[in-house]
């Protein structure tokens, strides 16, 4: 982030962008919000916080689905995530503003996009069982497993894809 927090506070994610092309698919903020959610639940509201106090760019404002409204290309929600994600391992906005940056600089130069993620359902059904395993010899009725994956590149990111073992049985 630059030292003068107006100047960043103003900048969009299409600032960010500098020379890439632009997206051909945007999202709106709750859409990102639900995209980015995992371990720990992000909210549209999060995410305007985050923008106001300078720690994600800003969204732009066009027509989409019939109205003006807050759009965000899908690389978004990895950015999210990662403030969430920092939030809970203990650091400040102000610690976390620098580290979406450079994230956001490798994402754009790998080209990455954030895709959700789904398990097999042969994973699914594997870990549902488990569940019903542990509820039985624990005597509890276990509601669900939640499985995270971290990052190796030492950004403490986390995913999460909640499993509900009452699905299948």
């Amino acid at each position: 982030m630059s030292n003068d927090p107006t100047t960043s506070r103003r900048e969009t994610w299409r600032d960010w962008l500098k020379d890439k092309p632009e997206p051909t698919t945007l999202y709106t903020r709750d859409e990102i919000a639900e995209m980015a959610s995992g371990v720990d639940k992000i909210s549209g509201n999060d995410i305007r916080y985050w923008e106001y106090q300078g720690v994600l760019p800003r969204s732009i404002r066009q027509w989409h689905n019939g109205a003006a409204r807050a759009v965000y290309p899908e690389w978004y929600a990895h950015l999210a995530r990662m403030v969430r994600s920092l939030q809970r391992h203990g650091l400040g906005l102000d610690e976390i503003g620098p580290r979406i940056r450079q994230r956001a600089e490798r994402l754009l130069h790998m080209d990455l996009t954030v895709a959700p993620f789904t398990l097999p359902a042969v994973v699914q059904a594997a870990l549902n069982d488990m569940a019903r395993d542990l509820s039985d010899l624990e005597g509890a009725d276990i509601a669900s497993i939640e499985l995270s994956i971290t990052l190796t590149d030492g950004s403490g990111t986390m995913f999460s894809v909640p499993i509900d073992p009452q699905t299948d049985r």
